[in-house]
């Protein structure tokens, strides 16, 4: 693929094509594959996106986390582009339907937002990644911000990139990504019956 617009839409429309019970099992071989990594059963703040159309579903993990007291945060994202990590302790009573068709947290008081440290996880979807950690996201570098600003604040917290195995490319993608794109630490892909 030429360009990121095209593998976008390529990747988007591969997605789409999954049956939803197959969704709701990746989703639970997501979690089952995320507590053999150390990292993640180690953290006591992680920040996880909450999945839509067809996103390799993280509800599970959400919930899974929540019951075992880590504080869990989730993106708010605002018109100026930007992305905060708001912490939520209920996805029934937390969550509500926001501006692109994705969950997002009802409030986001000055104590609800948490900044990411180091020693902190963040869970990120992509459009496709490649096995260098690199990443083509949607498009309008909500991550990418958010990540260069904690590093203008001196953070750098271990980012794992998730993805459906069709999304996980064996080909560098590298050279679609500008110097903003920020790296992945690790991949994370799961296998799917298209």
């Amino acid at each position: 693929m030429e360009n990121k617009k095209e593998m976008r839409k390529y990747m988007l429309e591969k997605r789409r094509e999954l049956d939803l019970s197959e969704v709701e099992k990746c989703g639970d071989r997501l979690l089952a594959k995320l507590l053999k990594n150390e990292c993640f059963s180690n953290a006591e703040t992680v920040f996880i996106y909450v999945s839509a159309k067809n996103e390799l579903k993280t509800v599970q993990t959400v919930e899974y986390l929540i019951s075992k007291g880590v504080c869990v945060c989730v993106p708010k994202t605002f018109e100026d582009g930007t992305m905060k990590a708001v912490i939520i302790k209920n996805v029934e009573k937390d969550l509500i339907l926001g501006r692109f068709g994705i969950h997002e947290p009802v409030n986001c008081l000055e104590d609800q937002i948490a900044v990411l440290r180091d020693t902190d996880l963040v869970i990120v979807p992509g459009v496709a990644f490649d096995r260098l950690g690199n990443r083509v996201g949607y498009g309008a570098g909500y991550y990418d911000k958010y990540f260069g600003g904690l590093r203008k604040q001196g953070y750098n917290p271990y980012k794992i990139g998730v993805c459906y195995d069709f999304q996980l490319l064996n080909i560098n993608v590298g050279h679609l990504c500008n110097e903003f794109d920020v790296k992945m630490d690790l991949v994370i892909d799961i296998p799917a019956e298209l």
